[in-house]
């Protein structure tokens, strides 16, 4: 397995690469042979903190027309999962190359492990509800592999459980449909108003800082504006006071709404995915190939 800088920054750091995986190297779960020199390119990208596929290439390198099977598991999910595997076990890029939120939602995370109790995040006060949020969203829209493995990516930044994960999304949140329903005969817009959202019936009561989808495949959801206000009059009001009157702390996108379908394809589908990707690779035979057919 091969890295080259592809693009480097003023610093010199480099923000696009080229990983090779050649003969002996692992793909997912399986070993990649000699007939096959795989080449994935992936970026990173600084505004957001994220990391992105940008393309790749596939020698088959068999000297006929054989196309080895293991080329229907280059799918770009396949791809990007393993180049982020690759790049977190190198020391150069484990640190600058992967997902993290902006400084200052970062330092209030850290603050709040290390003050609970239980030496996991706190939920305790709106403030830290609403940046459970914001680390939810930006972890299933901005890390670069399966569903399950950004939840666990999500867990492993605020040291708590898969339980404890799910029973607070499930308090701090309520279906879109729900809320809008709510509110439609108040005449209040749900995505704009920055008053706090609450569902109230007589024998229910929610207070809601993200609105999810009703299908339960679907994942993800908004933040309230009164959510995104809560944080940013948090972090301007802490850690910027001496200038807030020309300084306003704005929160990335990326950590206010995300949606991610974790339908799986079906069997049929995935197949003839994979068979997409098996057909679209060009033969290439090495030059020492073409030199003796010459």
């Amino acid at each position: 397995m091969q890295i080259e800088k592809l693009v480097v920054d003023s610093s010199g750091s480099p923000t696009t690469v080229e990983i090779t995986y050649e003969k002996g190297d692992k793909f997912l779960d399986e070993t990649i042979d000699d007939s096959i020199k795989l080449k994935v390119r992936v970026s990173r990208l600084p505004t957001t903190n994220s990391f992105a596929y940008v393309g790749h290439s596939v020698d088959v390198l068999t000297g006929g027309s054989y196309t080895p099977a293991i080329i229907r598991k280059f799918t770009v999910p396949n791809m990007t999962k393993v180049a982020y595997e690759t790049l977190g076990k190198e020391e150069q890029y484990k640190d600058k190359w992967f997902p993290s939120l902006q400084d200052e939602i970062e330092k209030y995370i850290r603050h709040n492990i290390k003050n609970s109790k239980t030496k996991g995040y706190s939920f305790k006060g709106d403030v830290a509800k609403a940046m459970f949020v914001a680390v939810y969203l930006y972890g299933i829209a901005q890390v670069p592999s399966f569903y399950t493995d950004r939840l666990k990516w999500i867990q492993n930044k605020l040291h708590i459980s898969e339980g404890v994960f799910t029973k607070n999304l499930s308090r701090v949140s309520a279906p879109l449909e729900d809320v809008i329903s709510h509110y439609k005969a108040k005449n209040i817009n749900v995505f704009t108003d920055t008053a706090p959202v609450e569902i109230k019936t007589k024998t229910y009561h929610q207070s809601v800082f993200l609105m999810r989808n009703s299908d339960p495949a679907i994942k993800g959801g908004y933040m309230t504006q009164h959510t995104k206000t809560l944080i940013e009059d948090y972090i301007t009001d802490t850690y910027y006071s001496a200038i807030k009157d020309s300084y306003r702390f704005q929160l990335m996108l990326e950590c206010s709404h995300a949606v991610v379908d974790t339908t799986p394809l079906s069997e049929d589908n995935l197949r003839q995915y994979e068979d997409a990707v098996h057909k679209s690779v060009t033969i290439k035979l090495p030059k020492e190939t073409i030199k003796k057919l010459k």
